[in-house]
């Protein structure tokens, strides 16, 4: 099954998407361990997605692949640092199909543990679920982001479990540039 690697940004206006998306256009590429990964970066509405090209469909496979989705994750936070005009934003496989419109205001229980999300200030005064979220930079808030796990399932007795095999936080790595 084809999973792709991406971050989510979502903005209130489009101006404000097309803001984030021209601070996000002139990186053309980024490096993790002397590979260079192309991001597309592509709008629509106040939704966008900007996605390093070049890893494999299929997920994370290895620890290797792990280690460098992890840092992948780490560098399009690094920009996104720098961008004051967006509502919220993450980073993940898929991460495009985890929000629901309204969901971070109406169902803020369960989204306030997802590991990278970033939060306006606004949104962060409007809901005391995201009490506990740390500085991100002056307009955003979020839960940090401790990069990507290596998950392996398998069939014991008849079900299926997912194991953790190697986890970036686990391993107390430092973050590469």
């Amino acid at each position: 099954m084809a999973q792709t690697y991406l971050m989510y940004i979502e903005s209130i206006t489009l101006e404000e998407r097309q803001e984030t998306q021209r601070l996000f256009e002139e990186y053309k590429f980024i490096y993790v361990d002397q590979k260079k990964f192309e991001l597309s970066v592509q709008g629509n509405g106040v939704y966008m997605t900007v996605i390093p090209e070049g890893l494999p469909d299929g997920g994370i496979q290895s620890v290797d692949d792990c280690i460098t989705v992890s840092q992948l994750g780490f560098k399009l936070y690094d920009i996104l640092k720098t961008a004051s005009s967006f509502k919220f934003a993450q980073v993940g496989y898929e991460a495009d199909n985890h929000f629901e419109p309204d969901g971070l205001l109406k169902e803020a229980s369960y989204y306030k543990d997802f590991d990278g999300l970033v939060i306006s200030n606004s949104i962060a005064d409007r809901e005391s679920n995201y009490s506990d979220f740390e500085r991100f930079n002056a307009t955003h808030l979020w839960k940090p982001y401790h990069g990507e796990a290596f998950v392996q399932a398998s069939k014991v007795n008849g079900k299926w479990q997912s194991e953790v095999v190697w986890s970036y936080a686990e391993n107390d790595l430092d973050r590469k540039s």
